[in-house]
């Protein structure tokens, strides 16, 4: 099975980090704009981490026959895509989830630069486990997940996803905790398909 890929980018208010660009990593708003568009419906969903918004807009699921789209999530988005794919009953989409340890986790936010109050924060807030179980289980005849609980070398993760992934997939969420490694497994499965 050969995959072709493309990224869904999320909106954000945070400020980019070094290296970010806007539209390729994230659409970058101010604060005001992104509440103007949420007001405006913009979003199909969208949350606060951190004193910062986090969304996905409307526009950002374009669906290409050709392609399976890349969404990173964070558990509490999960539902409101969920409910949206199903009003949109000719979306087909599965599910990665990545249940990573909170010392794994500590240690990728280390290494990107997040500072230990960002951390402490973002680990006591995130009940992902209790969260995705209940939703694992709420969702299992219906939905296909896969649960990755270690983060194994990229070639070996891409193969595992790509195994698990079916060949008319429009939409593959990846959800897991901050520092769980989303981004990095995204722009793997991208630059190497």
């Amino acid at each position: 099975l050969s995959m072709n890929y493309k990224i869904c980018i999320t909106t954000t208010s945070r400020q980019p980090r070094i290296g970010e660009q806007n539209g390729i990593d994230y659409h970058f708003l101010t604060r005001d704009r992104f509440q103007e568009k949420v007001a405006n419906g913009g979003f199909i969903e969208h949350v606060e981490f951190d004193t910062n918004l986090y969304g996905l807009s409307i526009d950002a699921i374009s669906i290409d026959p050709s392609s399976t789209c890349l969404l990173i999530v964070e558990n509490k988005g999960f539902d409101n895509i969920k409910n949206y794919v199903k009003k949109n009953n000719n979306l087909k989409f599965q599910t990665v989830f990545l249940d990573i340890e909170p010392k794994q986790l500590k240690e990728n936010m280390l290494a990107r630069g997040d500072s230990l109050e960002s951390i402490q924060k973002r680990i006591k807030n995130d009940t992902i486990s209790l969260e995705m179980n209940k939703i694992i289980t709420k969702y299992s005849d219906t939905n296909n997940i896969l649960t990755i609980t270690d983060l194994l070398e990229l070639n070996v993760l891409k193969d595992k996803i790509e195994d698990f992934i079916e060949e008319d997939t429009q939409l593959l969420l990846i959800i897991g905790p901050s520092g769980s490694g989303k981004d990095t497994i995204q722009n793997f499965m991208i630059n190497n398909s």
